[in-house]
This record gives C-alpha cells, structure tokens and sequence, in this order.
C-alpha cells in the first residue's frame, strides 16, 4: 500500500477514497474506526487515504492530476468487495490461533487471583 493523502476530516479522506474507487483505483482509508472514539483516548488526528496496490499507485496520481479518467488495469467494485471479504477472512483465520490460547490464559489468571482473594478473606476472617 502506498499513501496518497492525508486529511484531518474522515469525510474528506472517504470521498476521495470513493472517487478514485469510482475510477477502479482499490483504497483503503486509515484511521477510519477511530472516528468514533475520542482524539483524546486514540491520540489520531489524521485519516490517510492508500492505495491498496503499488501498481495502481501511479494511475491514482494521474487521475487526481487530471490526466487519466481511470485505471489502467481498472478493479470492478465486485472485485474490490471480494478482496476485502477475503483479506477479512485471511486476518480472523490468522488471528484466532493466538486469541484462543492468550483468552483462556486471561481467565486462567482471573480465576486464580479469585480463588487467592476467597482463601485470603477466608484466612482472615478465623
């Protein structure tokens, strides 16, 4: 992926990430779902629009310079949506190895500390 732009609006990165897509440019808008929590708590200040594929890299400058209309090997929004889809998959597959384990361990270690708090009270209290 390489960056394209970055803006302090999500609107701004969306729509410009929407018109090069229009034009078969595949984009991927950073920062996104930070939008939704506070600047405060996730310390993100800027929404970054790329370009999925380094070969579609130069076809996106063109058209933002005005000297293309599209791609020159232009994605289809069906071809786009089944990356993602796939990309999606790929990640949970990827990823649910390790938070299985790392999930039990965390209650492993919630129920100890629980049973050391019970016997701990316990003892105290004869």
């Amino acid at each position: 992926m390489k960056l394209i732009d970055e803006f302090h609006h999500l609107n701004e990165a969306q729509l410009l990430a929407a018109e090069l897509e229009a034009k078969g440019v595949m984009c991927h808008v950073s920062g996104a779902y930070s939008a939704y929590h506070p600047r405060s708590s996730t310390g993100h200040y800027t929404y970054g629009v790329w370009v999925v594929f380094k070969s579609q890299y130069r076809d996106a400058l063109e058209i933002l310079n005005g000297r293309a209309d599209s791609a020159t090997n232009p994605l289809t929004v069906e071809q786009m949506n089944e990356i993602r889809k796939s990309t999606s998959m790929n990640m949970i597959r990827t990823f649910l190895p390790f938070l299985v384990p790392a999930a039990l361990t965390a209650l492993l270690i919630i129920g100890l500390a629980a049973l050391v708090v019970y016997f701990d009270l316990r003892m105290g209290r004869t």
